[in-house]
């Protein structure tokens, strides 16, 4: 995703863009559009944006005085993912903000915050310098076996920062560029830099199992379903992954492993227990009358040594009488409770199915 060295160190120097007024340099990118076609250019939808991520303009940190490197990450299917911010307010030491978008319906989610060390300020600012200027490529020659080259589902960054005034003559700027990931520029080069930066200044983000993640954007993103003791709730949501999408009945096999020798399961008003029973149950009743998939909702640290976990199990059925495929979900809460050092399921509770309205 990087672009290599050789691009920056050759191309550079012939690719800086005319001078822009001191007070702000926003050049035009390549192709904004996400997977959706959604152009991340246009001024509505970063308006939009910063309304689902419930921040302020970066022009609103520039009249206040702060010194900020934002990025706002979109995946390869059109989803907002997170925003990550460097922020020093004016009188103030420099901060890391994480902010998660806002669903339709609920509270929306608390953002993250961790103090930012002098060492990693100074190397967010550092690799800045460059974000905002567009790479011109040299020119390729046609291919003689007529093949084509083509970049899908890629990721698009939008990335900010302000720098306060110096004196008279070097008022505050404002620099922005918003730049799809197969143009492999500068704009996702530096987005890259700050979400690995950010990492490892959240603790509980660090702690999740990286193959599970596409990349720190998303492990990140993740820590939204943390709370309470969140380094206990990170080593849960690291073993809960076979319960997500249970396909055949010898994947109780793999599930055994996480309930307890004393687990017992309440699957609305019907109970198991012991963990090779448990898993066998759980497995047996994911897959009747159409296979249900568990997405979590919350992941709560109650204590360093156990955890509760909140989610739906979704199905789609057909209903009886008709040909036409009708969704369902049901609650599930999970108590997990640390077993010899690693997290095991003490209970799960599962409620009735229940039909959904159509969207």
């Amino acid at each position: 995703m990087i672009p290599a060295v050789f691009w920056i160190a050759t191309l550079l120097a012939v690719a800086a863009p005319a001078k822009a007024p001191p007070a702000e340099r926003h050049p035009p990118m390549g192709d904004c559009r996400d997977d959706d076609m959604v152009d991340r250019c246009s001024p509505e939808q970063q308006r939009r944006v910063r309304e689902l991520f419930g921040v302020k303009p970066i022009e609103a940190h520039r009249a206040a005085g702060d010194q900020v490197r934002r990025a706002f990450y979109v995946d390869g299917y059109g989803n907002d993912v997170v925003a990550i911010a460097f922020v020093r307010p004016k009188g103030g030491d420099p901060t890391l903000w994480i902010h998660f978008p806002h669903a339709a319906k609920g509270a929306r989610p608390e953002a993250l915050q961790a103090p930012v060390p002098g060492e990693v300020w100074e190397d967010v600012l550092r690799r800045s310098s460059h974000f905002d200027r567009r790479l011109v490529r040299p020119p390729q020659p046609p291919s003689a076996s007529g093949e084509m080259t083509l970049c899908m589902h890629s990721w698009v960054f939008t990335v900010e920062a302000t720098d306060p005034a110096e004196g008279d003559y070097q008022p505050a700027t404002v620099r922005r560029a918003t730049e799809d990931a197969c143009d492999d520029g500068l704009a996702e080069a530096y987005a890259v830099e700050l979400q690995r930066a950010a990492l490892p200044l959240l603790p509980p983000c660090a702690a999740l199992d990286r193959s599970r993640y596409r990349n720190e954007a998303m492990m990140i993103s993740a820590c939204r379903l943390l709370s309470g003791d969140r380094l206990a709730a990170a080593k849960v949501l690291n073993r809960a992954d076979p319960l997500r999408f249970v396909r055949e009945a010898e994947d109780a096999a793999e599930l055994e492993g996480l309930f307890q020798y004393q687990a017992t399961v309440d699957w609305n008003g019907e109970r198991s227990g012991g963990n090779s029973t448990a898993a066998k149950f759980w497995t047996a009743k994911v897959l009747e009358n159409g296979r249900a998939d568990l997405y979590y909702e919350t992941i709560e640290g109650l204590a360093p040594g156990r955890v509760r976990l909140t989610g739906l199990l979704f199905r789609e059925i057909t209903a009886p009488g008709s040909h036409e495929p009708v969704d369902e979900q049901a609650r599930v809460e999970q108590i997990w409770t640390d077993d010899q050092g690693d997290f095991a399921i003490r209970s799960a509770t599962v409620g009735p199915f229940q039909r959904q309205p159509p969207p």
